[in-house]
């Protein structure tokens, strides 16, 4: 029904499907006439799926399972299609991409599907200045963070900028824990401030 009202309205669809792209081409190349023409939201299936969605004039949308290790069906399905019927989202507040899965998803994460999909097409993404900076204290702070760690029996559970991180520290048969505000910097003083 709501594919009928979208060829009465002349309006596009979002489609999300999940295990049932079979069931679902075959229902839109029965309505072949009548299709608007839309998204495939959040796509999950193979390159030969894709390229079925594609002949019917569907974009195809890309989110965070387009990150994991095991998701070669995907990865291989990004690579067929054209630039100009790509595009990729966040699907926040779920699925969050790999470095951040298993967290609460954000719009800020779409960068993460974004350099992924570059990469396994072999393409560059150009990132501005201030981009760049962020992404570089980024990567080091993580990276003295965890140096500092080795061996301490402390780890941290990163949350994302803004949000509330926590220190751990393993005492045998307890932990403690300690909460810090997470930011650019704000990882490393606070272990800093715990060790001294």
């Amino acid at each position: 029904r709501q594919m009928e009202l979208a060829w009465e309205l002349g309006a596009p669809v979002a489609y999300h499907i999940r295990d049932a792209h079979a069931e679902m081409l075959e229902i839109m190349k029965g309505m072949k006439a009548r299709l608007t023409g839309g998204i495939i939201h959040c796509f999950s299936g193979s390159a030969e799926m894709a390229k079925e969605y594609l002949k019917l004039g569907y974009y195809i949308s890309f989110a965070g399972p387009l990150t994991f290790k095991k998701a070669p069906k995907l990865q291989e399905a990004c690579r067929i299609v054209p630039k100009d019927r790509l595009l990729i989202e966040t699907d926040s507040p779920y699925m969050a991409p790999e470095p951040v899965r298993g967290t609460r998803n954000e719009p800020t994460n779409v960068r993460y599907v974004g350099i992924k999909l570059a990469e396994l097409r072999g393409e560059t993404i150009v990132l501005n200045e201030s981009q760049q900076r962020e992404l570089r204290a980024q990567n080091s702070s993580l990276k003295e963070v965890r140096a500092k760690l080795a061996g301490t029996g402390i780890t941290v559970k990163f949350g994302k900028k803004g949000e509330k991180g926590t220190l751990v520290e393993n005492l045998g048969n307890f932990q403690e824990e300690y909460p810090f505000v997470i930011g650019i910097g704000d990882e490393k003083d606070a272990l800093n401030d715990f060790l001294d």
